[in-house]
């Protein structure tokens, strides 16, 4: 058993390592405002009442803790990184092959910081990919059990808010990069 423990340990290990700078980013625009809103949440303002962002609630819950140390952003930091170590062990975890949650946590890990740099970590999506990740885990745990499962999207398409369509011979991105260019 330990034997096989050995790749996840290292993928981990090494996955934390190179996620471990992050921690010593500054803040960016938007983890500034995610900061200011769980501020005044914990001031006792409402988010989308009395302070506005359209980010969902859980960012200013994982901001709540740098928010508490004043102006403090690595708690926030170390919780992005937590995600994206989690969303990669959970995904390699899917996979069913040894040294797989090792593996998908380096990746994860790797493709997060390479993809977004300090301006972009620390948002949302991450979590929401391990929230995905873990319903998709606990599906796959209950047809191993044998009960009958129906895992439902919330359109009548796979992708969320990105979908690219063709326009008259030409792709044309309707999602996420329409919404966030930039």
């Amino acid at each position: 058993m330990r034997e096989r423990l050995r790749p996840d340990a290292l993928g981990i290990a090494l996955a934390i390592a190179l996620g471990l700078p992050s921690i010593a980013f500054g803040y960016g625009r938007d983890q500034a405002l995610f900061h200011y809103l769980a501020r005044e949440w914990l001031a006792g303002r409402w988010p989308y009442v009395d302070v506005f962002d359209l980010k969902p609630p859980g960012i200013y819950v994982a901001y709540v803790p740098s928010a508490l140390l004043g102006a403090a952003m690595w708690p926030a930091r170390v919780a992005d990184l937590a995600a994206a170590v989690g969303v990669g062990a959970l995904a390699g975890r899917l996979t069913g092959r040894p040294g797989g949650v090792g593996a998908g946590a380096l990746l994860a890990v790797a493709v997060h910081y390479a993809l977004f740099d300090f301006w972009h970590a620390g948002q949302t999506e991450i979590g929401q990919c391990l929230f995905v990740l873990a319903g998709i885990a606990a599906a796959r745990r209950l047809i191993e059990r044998g009960l009958s499962v129906a895992v439902l999207e919330a359109r009548d398409r796979v992708g969320g808010r990105a979908v690219t369509t063709r326009l008259r011979g030409h792709a044309i991105d309707l999602g996420a990069h329409w919404l966030h260019a930039g």
